[in-house]
């Protein structure tokens, strides 16, 4: 009797400091691959520690966006090339092991396709110097199938003479409850909305006119979908919306800068998971990612700016909100910031992933060790 109550004290208590830790999660990252990477790397992650452990390795030419299917069973990615060599690829993975296996790939149908988005039985593509949205099948085995459905936008406003002659598309992004698709036109300084649906409707798209010459790259939500937040390139702002989830109009209520260094250079813009800060990343000079609190209203307010390796062209945010990984790009190197929770700040860790032209970060769910 005193061996199984002390045997039941031991296990309770085993049990209990388990509930404490965090397992490793899944992580995979997309690379350009014209000095030397194999394509697409995973990992183990520890979510506690923030120390990865690299797992295998995939070779496939110029993989800058991933994104994993709802089940995490499969993974998508552009090959971001032109005319022929611009594939959209399709993967089998291993969320514990880490292993890709190539399902198959179909062509963009555009020039350098640079973000991707699921939904139902398609995967929209942003093909950045087409100016267009593809649209790939996708069959019940995961596989994907050419149906050459293309949209393509002629809406250049040239305030920029080089980068804003024509349309160029740099994301594709769902709304949080799926029910519309937004696509940034970095070379329209606009937004596109689609109800989203096994095809779109005749009359589509509203149009979101944003200020001339600020090349709009990407958008994030708020956790709460209230807010819609839009990073620009050339201008190296922050644009606030306030976002009505059931029509998917939005309202622009103020614009923040980032930097003022005059980099041009606004890349990636991300939430906090509890939904208190903001970051926003700037490359190409004054290389960081700018540090904002969320007001209640959605507003923002600039508390800190975090230096960080050189062309911090895509960052992430561990889903616990302990660290955010900054792929910069240009050094080789994802670095890993821990996050303080209550202030928002970051601060760098020696726990370096060396990888070469380091582009995309995602997330898979939490496995066992």
């Amino acid at each position: 009797m005193k061996f199984s109550k002390i045997f039941s004290t031991i296990f309770l208590g085993m049990l209990l400091a388990s509930c404490g830790k965090s397992d490793p999660i899944p992580m995979f990252v997309g690379t350009y691959t014209d000095q030397g990477s194999d394509g697409i790397y995973s990992f183990s992650f520890d979510q506690e520690t923030g120390k990865a452990k690299a797992q295998h390795s995939a070779k496939i030419s110029n993989p800058s966006y991933l994104v994993i299917a709802p089940n995490d069973s499969f993974m998508y990615c552009v090959s971001e090339n032109k005319g022929d060599e611009a594939i959209i690829n399709a993967y089998r993975v291993g969320m514990t092991s880490g292993r890709m296996a190539l399902i198959n790939r179909v062509l963009a149908h555009g020039d350098d396709p640079c973000h991707l988005t699921t939904y139902a039985r398609n995967l929209y593509v942003a093909n950045y110097s087409s100016g267009s949205i593809g649209v790939v099948g996708i069959e019940r085995d995961a596989s994907l199938f050419d149906n050459e459905e293309v949209i393509k936008f002629n809406n250049g406003t040239n305030v920029d003479s080089v980068r804003q002659k024509e349309s160029h598309i740099h994301q594709v992004q769902k709304s949080p409850d799926g029910h519309f698709l937004f696509a940034v036109d970095l070379g329209g300084d606009c937004i596109y909305k689609y109800e989203l649906r096994p095809k779109f409707k005749e009359g589509e798209p509203f149009k979101i006119d944003l200020p001339k010459g600020c090349g709009p790259r990407h958008i994030a939500f708020s956790p709460d979908s209230k807010h819609m937040y839009v990073i620009t390139e050339l201008s190296d702002e922050v644009i606030t919306f306030d976002y009505d989830a059931e029509s998917g109009n939005v309202v622009q209520k103020q614009i923040v800068k980032a930097s003022d260094a005059g980099a041009r250079g606004g890349a990636e813009v991300e939430v906090s998971p509890d939904g208190k800060y903001l970051y926003a990343s700037v490359r190409l000079k004054d290389d960081g990612v700018a540090v904002f609190k969320i007001n209640p209203d959605g507003t923002l307010q600039k508390t800190g700016y975090q230096k960080t390796g050189k062309h911090p062209r895509m960052f992430k945010i561990t889903p616990n909100g302990k660290y955010q990984l900054v792929a910069c790009k240009d050094d080789n190197v994802i670095q890993v910031y821990e996050r303080n929770a209550e202030t928002g700040e970051l601060t760098k860790t020696e726990n370096d992933i060396k990888l070469s032209h380091p582009a995309c970060i995602v997330f898979g769910e939490a496995v066992p060790w």
